[in-house]
This record gives structure tokens, sequence and C-alpha cells, in this order.
């Protein structure tokens, strides 16, 4: 009996570190993909009077800090996650809601930039 749940912890604590090592290279991604300095964007639209989509709006008026400083503070907690709790497979639960974050911020971003940068482009090929 005891040697059916070696297996079954190997393989959980496999996935755990894998995940880990997954879900710190998205953040790390969304961190370096999602532009510091987003104010060019707002300069180039209203340069074009452009009205923009309360979603562009939003995605620009969050400050320049905050998606690096979460991505730091989310590898972080996923570190210390991967460290303190016994139960790998809780870890790597927790990494995977992690990534499906980081995806979710990424398509979030993108989109909310994609039909205003879209009308832009259009506007000037005309």
């Amino acid at each position: 009996m005891e040697s059916a749940s070696r297996p079954n912890s190997a393989v959980a604590a496999i996935t755990s570190w894998t995940s880990l090592l997954i879900g710190l290279l998205c953040l790390a991604f969304v961190a370096w993909y999602i532009p510091t300095d987003r104010r060019g964007y707002v300069d180039t639209f209203r340069e074009f009077n452009m009205q923009l989509p309360r979603s562009t709006e939003f995605m620009l008026a969050i400050p320049d800090v905050v998606f690096p400083v979460v991505a730091i503070l989310c590898g972080l907690g996923m570190i210390a996650v991967q460290g303190f709790v016994r139960a790998k497979n809780t870890a790597a639960v927790f990494h995977i809601l992690i990534i499906a974050l980081s995806c979710v911020a990424l398509v979030v971003y993108r989109e909310s930039l994609a039909q205003p940068l879209s009308v832009l482009v259009r506007g000037l090929s005309r």
C-alpha cells in the first residue's frame, strides 16, 4: 500500500515543479510583453482624436509599474507555495491558476488594444 503512494507523490512533485517553472516563464513573458511605458499609445490616440473603448481606457489607465510588480509578487507567491505546501498536487493547482491568470491578463491586454490599433492602421492606410 505504501509503495503505491510513492509513485503518485513523485508524479505530484514533478508536476508541481514543472508547473512552477512554466508559471514563472508565463509571468516573465507577461511582465516583458506589456510595456511599462504605455503613454505613447495614449499620445498617439489623442493625436488622431480617436474615441477609445472603455476597456482600452481602463487598460491604459493602470499605472505602469503594476504589471511587473504583480508578476514579481505572483512569482514569489508561487515559490513560497512550492516551498511551504506539503501536498505538491495542491501547489501544482495553485501554479496552474497563476498560469491561467497570466494568459487571461495577456489576452485582455491584447484585445483591449487590438481594436483601436486596427482602426488607426486602417485610417492611416487610406
